[in-house]
């Protein structure tokens, strides 16, 4: 056979064969064409990646925190509210109705002082004495500037007006008392500020004689001060007019000119309500001079108690005392 009869042959041999083979083939063309494209298009994905990663910077830093931004404008006011009625005007207002720490109305002394409400610090005129005050709510504090001297009446029943020392007390003029409600009209001093607490200040100026081996009330017949009107000078008796502690101390001078037998003494006592509570005594050498004793005491009384200062020689005759002002005096001070 020719070699043209040979080729011819094996052409026809693969005209057959691709006949007979049809979709097949066909698939196997198409699948490696597309193998190919896969890989082609695998290959250009790494690419781009591999040009992304290298066109990519490093990180940047943290950028600042912007500001804050600006408030939102207010809300609209709302609606005032509707007035209040009118409080009652009423000379027993409440406590927190009371105008405290201000001046109020000035006030004339009356049996029953009537309390305003414009105020708690009130002065008062005249000089009628007050034995009550005007009702207010307890806890209430009013202060009284009495303007001129004014008895005020200690009382424990109602109406109370309960001062300190249970007793009746006589202002100065410029005196401030506090006191404050207890209700019901009943009212008590809280604290005073006066020129004239219970004080005596009282001397012997006249010649008194004592007679020997005899307790002789003292009379100290001159006073300088009696604040409360409580020493009587003619009897020589003080009645306290209000309780609490009271200093007493007294003075006395016999006149130089007597002769003292050794043993001879000269003494002061104080009698509370008739009763001796202390003494004094100076006992003498055989002389011719003047027979000194002092005495000092301090004693707590009550309203109507009485304090007497005694004098007592036993030289067996009558003596007399000096009648100088300096030698010869009687304090009786009230301390609390």
């Amino acid at each position: 056979m020719t070699n043209e009869g040979i080729i011819m042959k094996a052409l026809i041999i693969i005209v057959f064969f691709l006949g007979s083979c049809g979709d097949d083939f066909d698939k196997l063309i198409k699948g490696g064409s597309e193998d190919k494209k896969s890989e082609t298009s695998a290959a250009v994905d790494e690419q781009e990646k591999t040009t992304l990663t290298k066109e990519k910077g490093d990180k940047g830093d943290k950028g600042d925190k912007g500001d804050n931004g600006s408030n939102g404008s207010n809300g609209s006011s709302g609606a005032i509210g509707a007035t209040g009625s009118a409080g009652v005007s009423n000379s027993n207002a409440t406590y927190s109705e009371w105008a405290r720490g201000k001046k109020g109305s000035d006030l004339t002394a009356n049996t029953e002082l009537t309390l305003p409400s414009d105020g708690d610090y009130l002065s008062v005129f005249g000089a009628t004495s007050i034995t009550s005050l005007s009702e207010k709510p307890a806890g209430t504090k009013v202060n009284l500037h009495f303007n001129e001297a004014v008895t005020l009446g200690y009382s424990s029943v109602h109406p109370k007006l309960l001062l300190k020392g249970k007793g009746n007390f006589t202002t100065s003029a410029d005196a401030i008392l506090e006191f404050i409600s207890l209700g019901d009209g009943n009212w008590k001093e809280i604290r005073r500020s006066v020129d004239n607490e219970s004080f005596v200040d009282a001397y012997h100026s006249t010649t008194q004689t004592i007679v020997s081996s005899t307790h002789t009330n003292l009379i100290f017949n001159t006073e300088i001060k009696d604040s409360q009107l409580e020493y009587d000078n003619a009897t020589g008796i003080f009645t306290a007019k209000q309780s609490g502690r009271y200093s007493i101390s007294a003075n006395i001078v016999f006149q130089g000119s007597y002769a003292w037998s050794a043993g001879n003494q000269c003494a002061l006592s104080i009698q509370h309500n008739g009763g001796l509570i202390a003494n004094a005594s100076t006992i003498m050498p055989a002389v011719t001079k003047s027979c000194v004793s002092n005495i000092v005491k301090t004693v707590n009384l009550s309203v109507g108690d009485t304090i007497v200062v005694r004098v007592f020689q036993d030289r067996g005759s009558d003596t007399d005392l000096n009648v100088s002002a300096r030698y010869n005096t009687l304090s009786i001070i009230k301390t609390q």
